[in-house]
């Protein structure tokens, strides 16, 4: 149609739809441009490029691309700036870049625009209070999970974040307060909330404490026999707590299921593997593992692991230390007299990205702290 009316706007808006629709990114843009050429200021094209390109950089993000997510959004913004959900988006993409500051401004946006339209959204309510966080301003993330729990009791990840918040900074911002107890509340008072049962599960995992993860556990797991992801927490709190012989067959059934393909899974079940001393298990499962997503760390650390522990001598070809570690001598730059001098520097910028109390409860340091981010 554009072919036989080159100079038909409409025709090109449409065109562009129908690429955007085939997933021909580039050709689509390239067909809006032109319509726009056509009938700049246009309302109708300007809101179905605005759309186009919202989407165009939402699925850019979720693959991971936040370079490339950029300068799309921006462009879907400038064209249609009333996308709320376009500035959270770009809101996650700042965020994924470092931009906390860019972040924060972008999540304000979508946030004051859905106010307006009565929508109170707690993920956008959660990722705001994870960017202040990220800034470095603890007190005010505190205060706002507190306030999304109290709108929205219900919402597992705001409960989280509060957890989190709390397990870093109580010591200082809510002394004596148990960082999971607001979590501990809602999940007693919300039964048959699933998801806020499992959430809270994974938590009291992460905060070792296995045997109560186990007892929350116990009656999902015989409701639902079968389920594969109950087959696999119980086995994770089973092994925490050195249950070893009951930990193994859930390993097992779960890994029949669509489980099997997940490197999350095979990296649970081949750490359960190291302990059992079943190092084949082991480094089967960070195999199948690192064939399935090639760049996951955790899975080439077991297998190297386990390769070591096998006498494998691939081991050698993936820690290569004699080829990938090396030593250099630092040598301060101009302005300071010598090494410790230099080294104060540093030091001193390091200190105040450190603002929480004690480690993060999912990361595997323990006795120190992370920046935020």
């Amino acid at each position: 149609m554009a072919g036989q009316a080159p100079e038909a706007a409409d025709a090109w808006q449409l065109l562009g739809m129908c690429l955007a629709d085939n997933d021909r990114q580039a050709q689509a843009d390239a067909a809006f441009e032109r319509a726009l050429a056509l009938v700049p200021g246009n309302a109708m094209v300007l809101r179905n490029y605005g759309v186009f390109l919202a989407r165009y950089g939402k699925a850019l993000r979720e693959q991971d691309q936040p370079e490339a997510a950029e300068p799309v959004l921006r462009k879907a913004l400038v064209l249609l700036p009333e996308q709320a959900s376009a500035w959270v988006d770009l809101g996650v993409v700042l965020r994924l870049l470092g931009r906390i500051g860019e972040a924060l401004a972008a999540f304000r946006k979508a946030e004051g625009m859905l106010h307006q339209r009565g929508v109170d959204r707690p993920e956008l309510q959660d990722a705001i209070n994870g960017v202040l966080a990220d800034a470095g301003r603890p007190a005010e993330a505190l205060a706002g999970a507190r306030q999304l729990i109290v709108r929205h009791p219900q919402h597992a990840p705001g409960h989280e974040t509060l957890s989190n918040l709390l397990w870093e900074n109580g010591a200082e911002l809510a002394p004596g307060e148990d960082p999971l107890g607001e979590f501990r509340a809602a999940a007693r008072a919300q039964p048959g909330n699933r998801g806020l049962q499992l959430a809270f599960a994974r938590m009291l995992m992460a905060a070792r404490h296995a045997d109560e993860a186990l007892a929350l556990l116990h009656p999902l797991h015989q409701r639902e026999p079968g389920n594969a992801l109950l087959d696999w927490l119980v086995a994770d709190a089973l092994d925490a707590l050195q249950r070893h012989e009951e930990a193994a067959p859930l390993y097992a059934v779960a890994a029949r299921s669509e489980l099997g393909k997940s490197p999350e899974f095979l990296n649970a079940r081949a750490r359960h593997a190291f302990r059992t001393q079943r190092f084949d298990l082991a480094a089967s499962c960070a195999e199948e593992a690192v064939g399935i997503d090639p760049s996951n760390q955790e899975g080439w650390s077991h297998l190297g692991t386990a390769w070591r522990l096998l006498g494998d001598e691939r081991e050698h070809w993936l820690f290569d230390y004699e080829r990938l570690v090396g030593y250099t001598e630092i040598v301060p730059p101009p302005g300071f007299g010598d090494l410790p001098a230099f080294l104060q520097a540093p030091a001193a910028t390091l200190e105040t990205m450190h603002n929480a109390g004690r480690e993060p409860v999912n990361q595997s340091v323990r006795g120190g702290t992370q920046t935020a981010g």
